[in-house]
């Protein structure tokens, strides 16, 4: 499955998932008030499902205060250029491309960051990657990498 926001890197990721708890914590809410049994039913394992809605709540939320500030972000981008460093692949239940690049702009130290595969098999060490800056809606800076042309 191909994603728009697959290149998608948020510079201080911390930040988001504190807004998360927000638009999370209230579903997780509604969810936990509707999952609640009549006075004869009885669940085998009460922890599981509460793990459940927690589960599902903290990535609706985080998805929703990501899209927050992406899609609704009117900020000029500032433009970078950045090195690659090396590039390594994670295997797991999914593989998992990355590129270590050089500082650039706000990012004082050499940043390891997930790309698409398309990116990942267009690149090689030593080139450069254009990057595309944004201060967020939320304040929370994000940018996309991108082979230089």
């Amino acid at each position: 499955m191909v994603s728009p926001f697959a290149n998608l890197q948020s510079v201080a990721p911390e930040t988001l998932f504190a807004y998360a708890c927000v638009p999370g914590g209230l579903l997780a809410i509604l969810l936990f008030l509707n999952f609640r049994k009549g006075p004869g039913d009885t669940v085998q394992n009460p922890f599981v499902p509460y793990v459940l809605i927690a589960l599902i709540g903290g990535l609706y939320g985080f998805g929703t205060v990501q899209q927050a500030n992406t899609q609704l972000d009117n900020s000029p981008a500032q433009s970078y250029t950045s090195a690659i460093l090396r590039k390594t692949v994670s295997h797991g239940r999914s593989t998992t491309y990355y590129l270590t690049l050089s500082p650039w702009g706000p990012v004082a130290s050499p940043r390891r960051i997930s790309v698409a595969l398309s990116t990942f098999n267009s690149v090689r060490p030593g080139d450069p990657a254009c990057i595309t800056a944004h201060e967020g809606a939320l304040h929370v800076g994000w940018y996309t990498v991108q082979p230089c042309d």
